[in-house]
């Protein structure tokens, strides 16, 4: 057969070289599984738009949770900046932390609102019920580059004892012990 033949022949439908159809029990397989497959097609398009769905609704949260963070970190600088000017007013020292701290719980008390805390603490210093006094006892911090390396624990007052100073508590628990015939005696654990 020559080529001609070959094309004329497919022309005419008298040759053909698609596959033939099984119309049988093959063909309804194919059929269902296309549905099958359609479905699993249209469910993954459906997971993936949600997917995105989800991901933008995430996304704008995190944005307005960013916005309503930063508006209330300036809420709270502006309020420590209005506890520190009227503590400087009022005391006339910015370092005295109490009375920044009284300003500052005032403040977050009255939204912010500088006009009513400072009216309610010309109030209340007024009647004498507000007095900001200076700290005059000097404390030695625990710790940091300004302890002294001689300083002993006694000499901050913490209200407990050093190894070096024995209280009359622990030399009477020590009597106790010796009276009860525990003297020194060593305890072991033995591991088995």
């Amino acid at each position: 057969m020559s080529w001609r033949n070959t094309q004329a022949a497919v022309q005419s439908g008298k040759l053909s070289f698609a596959g033939k159809q099984d119309l049988g029990i093959g063909q309804a397989f194919a059929d269902a599984s296309m549905i099958v497959a359609k479905g699993m097609i249209q469910k993954s398009r459906d997971a993936k738009e949600e997917e995105k769905l989800r991901l933008k609704e995430e996304k704008a949260e995190r944005k307005r949770i960013a916005a309503a963070t930063s508006a209330q970190e300036t809420r709270d600088k502006k309020m420590k900046a209005n506890a520190i000017i009227l503590a400087e007013r009022f005391s006339g020292d910015t370092s005295n932390i109490k009375a920044v701290d009284y300003f500052y719980s005032q403040l977050s008390l009255y939204d912010g609102n500088v006009g009513s805390v400072e009216a309610t603490a010309m109030q209340m210093v007024k009647d004498n019920n507000l007095k900001f006094t200076e700290s005059t006892s000097e404390t030695l911090p625990f710790q940091g580059p300004n302890v002294p390396k001689n300083a002993k624990v006694s000499d901050f007052n913490a209200g407990f004892n050093s190894p070096s100073e024995q209280s009359d508590d622990e030399t009477d628990a020590e009597n106790v012990r010796e009276n009860l015939g525990l003297g020194m005696i060593i305890f072991l654990k033995i591991n088995p």
